[in-house]
């Protein structure tokens, strides 16, 4: 199968997985909901071990890995607070500020220089963030983006987002030492264990009885959701593997997944406005693909 295909099956999965978190976090403490989803994923995959799908990796390529999932653990928790609070057709364009984030460490540390292309896909992605926000008169959004906390989860998010993308593309095409398998598995065992040790450190409620709370109420979509955010990450990590798949065209591809998010979560939660967030998503995926290319 066609690497673009495989990246556009992640981006199906990945919208679907956020559409089914924005329906359990409106029940569910976020921590607890990515404590619970990741621990149930690392379960789904210890199967890997005796079937011989791992293989043993270097201590080096082990903190490799680790930094990677510290990045992604960080990214999980700004973004499930702030879908938690946003609307999903809000959350979904805004999350498409990662590559525009990158961009500018690259040009003002790297010594980068924008063409004319990339400088079209920069002002694209400027506009559809603020069409996203554009509700009461002009200033809307500059107002939202100086004081809106969840806003600034996302500018968070989105540095997180780059820095993760950037560290899979390193480790899976760079090394030959590991496999998506293996790799895949190590992230489920340290994101699982990372982000349940800061349940226990952050949370005051006992684990057992948010357990007993979560079972009644939102364990089969938690399943589901676990399910989904694991056929995710392997059908990008297998996009990403593949040497010809440039980690620049990828992500654009998998971005389209903030499209479904837009227009099928946004339906579903009964959300305003989906017209115009609509085509700012869409304002906004083009301007990814044209700063990565």
């Amino acid at each position: 199968m066609p690497w673009y295909a495989i990246a556009l099956g992640s981006a199906l999965t990945a919208g679907l997985y956020q559409i089914i978190e924005k329906r359990v976090l409106l029940k569910e403490h976020s921590l607890f909901f990515l404590a619970t989803s990741f621990f149930l994923m690392l379960v789904l995959s210890l199967p890997m071990l005796p079937a011989g799908q791992v293989s043993a990796i270097s201590a080096t390529m082990f903190l490799y890995i680790l930094i990677k999932c510290i990045f992604a653990v960080a990214l999980f928790v700004f973004c499930a607070k702030a879908i938690k609070h946003m609307d999903i057709s809000e959350f979904g364009p805004l999350i498409n500020l990662s590559p525009l984030v990158l961009l500018i460490p690259a040009v003002l540390f790297l010594g980068e220089r924008l063409t004319l292309v990339s400088t079209a896909g920069v002002l694209l992605v400027v506009l559809g963030a603020y069409v996203v926000e554009l509700k009461d008169g002009w200033r809307t959004p500059f107002r939202k983006a100086a004081k809106d906390k969840y806003v600034h989860f996302i500018f968070l998010a989105a540095i997180l987002s780059a820095l993760s993308a950037t560290m899979d593309k390193f480790i899976l095409a760079k090394s030959a030492e590991i496999g998506v398998n293996t790799f895949f598995f190590y992230n489920r065992l340290l994101i699982a264990v990372l982000i349940v040790g800061a349940y226990f450190l952050f949370r005051d409620q006992k684990l057992t009885d948010s357990l007993k709370v979560t079972l009644k109420q939102s364990f089969w979509w938690i399943l589901i959701a676990s399910a989904l955010f694991m056929a995710t990450d392997y059908i990008y990590f297998s996009a990403v593997a593949v040497p010809v798949a440039l980690v620049a065209l990828v992500i654009p591809l998998k971005r389209m997944s903030t499209l479904v998010m837009t227009v099928f979560g946004g339906g579903i939660f009964k959300e305003d406005n989906l017209i115009r967030k609509t085509i700012a998503c869409l304002i906004m995926i083009v301007g990814v693909a044209l700063i990565v290319v």
